[in-house]
């Protein structure tokens, strides 16, 4: 009787945390939680309590969504001309995808801010108050750095869409490969607002090794094949191991290295090197 669908306001009274159900004739622990599903939310059962947040979390932002609005203007304020031509090269492919994309970026930071999902309609009536009233700050810091990775992004694209020479091609092909990494549909809310500074800056990493590759081929082939061998290490252990915050923060690194590595001035966000990531590879 919890289970629900095409909801876009808060319908479900007290969610319970934990319930009892029967499955197969046995007395069993279910976990409702709110989903996402796309325009609207549900509520379904989940067999344990981490999958159980992995739903609630997004589910929250999304009836957010649903019941507090401007977000979307507000977005659409920050694109300039130059941010507006660079959509058209967009992998979201189109503005309104976009905008969604960057809105649940944002409502998901708040919703970490102001103190996380809720269960119940008198604290969801509370909480969408607190996000509406954070949303205009919310929006005013983080949707220019989304706009930013816009346009970066898109002049990127073209200029490793250039002719080049047999020399230049490796690198031209590693570029690619690390800007499809970074950029794709629904990119933004899939680092979340804390890494956007960070994919910025290796966005901005590309830029100067892509000005100075005519005069250090030679280097950065040796660059490239030290980033490249690893990193073909870690895909080969990442499709065996299990999804984890430590094999996040490896593929991280891996992009934290490469600026290390291509564009020193900029800085890390932390040491990084090829031994520690191997030695963290080799714990997992």
């Amino acid at each position: 009787e919890l289970v629900r669908s095409g909801e876009r306001r808060w319908v479900f009274g007290d969610l319970p945390q934990r319930v009892e159900t029967s499955v197969a004739g046995h007395t069993v622990d279910a976990y409702p939680a709110l989903v996402d599903e796309g325009d609207t939310v549900g509520v379904q059962l989940f067999r344990d309590p981490e999958r159980q947040w992995e739903a609630m979390w997004p589910g929250t932002v999304r009836l957010l969504r649903c019941n507090v609005g401007g977000s979307a203007r507000m977005l659409d304020d920050l694109l300039d001309a130059p941010a507006n031509l660079a959509l058209l090269a967009s992998p979201h492919g189109s503005k309104v995808s976009w905008i969604n994309d960057a809105a649940d970026t944002i409502f998901a930071q708040v919703l970490v801010e102001v103190g996380g999902p809720v269960w119940s309609e008198h604290d969801f009536e509370n909480l969408a108050r607190r996000v509406r009233k954070a949303l205009p700050d919310a929006v005013a810091e983080l949707g220019p750095r989304a706009v930013a990775i816009l346009v970066t992004t898109a002049d990127l694209d073209r200029d490793l869409a250039a002719p080049v020479t047999s020399a230049l091609e490796p690198a031209y092909l590693d570029l690619r490969t690390q800007l499809d990494r970074l950029v794709y549909p629904g990119h933004l809310s899939a680092v979340g607002a804390a890494r956007l500074a960070d994919v910025a800056r290796y966005l901005q990493g590309m830029r100067i090794r892509l000005d100075r590759l005519p005069g250090r081929v030679a280097q950065d082939r040796q660059w490239m094949e030290r980033c490249r061998a690893l990193e073909h290490d870690v895909d080969t252990w990442a499709e065996r191991l299990p999804p984890s915050v430590e094999l996040e923060e490896i593929t991280w690194q891996l992009q934290e290295l490469r600026v290390a590595c291509f564009a020193q001035q900029l800085g890390t966000r932390e040491k990084v090197s090829e031994k520690r990531i191997r030695a963290g590879l080799r714990r997992l």
